[in-house]
């Protein structure tokens, strides 16, 4: 059974499907294009308490739901030109993962 793959190595195959699935919805204009958050943005995600990489960890909420806050306020903040509401949860979480991580790359952000 050499072939097996790891949890580590099975998550990142996970995280790469669904990753190429959003660029497709990107590219067919379902989804608008990934933009990082401003530092404008992420000082208003900090004070609003929901940047999820800050906060300490406690056992009053589920850290899922944190990170759900997070990401509709991604959604709802950085794309408000844009109306998720009838995507699949699903799409539209990975779609702000995915903008959440582009903020903390080491990559410097393109001018638009």
């Amino acid at each position: 059974m050499a072939n097996e793959l790891t949890k580590e190595e099975k998550a990142q195959e996970v995280y790469a499907k669904q990753q190429e699935y959003v660029e497709t919805l990107i590219a067919d204009g379902t989804l608008p294009k990934i933009r990082m958050i401003t530092r404008k943005q992420r000082k208003a995600l900090d004070k609003a308490n929901l940047n999820y990489l800050k906060l300490p960890i406690t056992d009053k909420r589920n850290p899922f739901a944190v990170q759900e806050d997070c990401y509709d306020w991604i959604l709802d903040t950085v794309y408000k030109e844009h109306d998720f509401s009838n995507l699949p949860n699903n799409v539209c979480l990975v779609f702000a993962r995915m903008t959440f991580a582009s903020t903390y790359q080491d990559e410097l952000a393109e001018k638009n």
